[in-house]
């Protein structure tokens, strides 16, 4: 039983893990994921202080991310554009990549896909070129680092799980 719990938490984290590159809060199932666990177990493994420290890691991480969005918006002419097209282009070239090679194709696409939707919802707003590159880079180095804060996040929310449970 024990096994087959390591082997349903491993996967967990792998999904988590390659939900953040498709957009989706992957810190959040995680801490879902510590709090069924903990409401199964009567609360022996987990105290609730820690399954609060997890979603307040993870929605921290998100508000950041966010807000660090928000500040670049104002740098595009079409915001509302730029939104759909750095989403979309994040999230389809992350599920190609996906398809791709799991993991570092995700990773690759979903990056790779927020500077060119970024850069042709620029371009379609009538900006040169060079400014929308500017901007599409500007979209691109916020999303690593959010990508930095959120995977950080993943390791410590990961360990703490895998220890903890196993």
């Amino acid at each position: 039983m024990q096994l087959l719990l390591f082997l349903l938490l491993c996967v967990i984290i792998l999904l988590s893990f390659l939900s953040f590159f498709l957009g989706l809060p992957g810190n959040i199932f995680l801490a879902l994921t510590g709090l069924v666990y903990s409401l199964k177990d009567g609360w022996k493994v987990f105290r609730p202080w820690e399954i609060g420290l997890f979603f307040l890691l993870s929605i921290l991480a998100e508000v950041l991310e966010n807000l660090a969005f928000l500040g670049a918006l104002r740098k595009s002419r079409d915001y509302k554009k730029v939104l759909l097209f750095s989403a979309a282009g994040g999230f389809f070239l992350g599920l190609l990549g996906s398809f791709l090679m799991p993991a570092a194709g995700t990773a690759a696409g979903s990056i790779l896909g927020v500077f060119l939707g970024t850069a042709l919802a620029e371009i379609t707003s009538g900006r040169s070129v060079g400014e929308a590159g500017r901007t599409g880079r500007l979209f691109l180095l916020l999303r690593l680092a959010a990508l930095f804060l959120k995977l950080s996040v993943f390791v410590l929310i990961s360990l703490w799980l895998i220890f903890k449970i196993c």
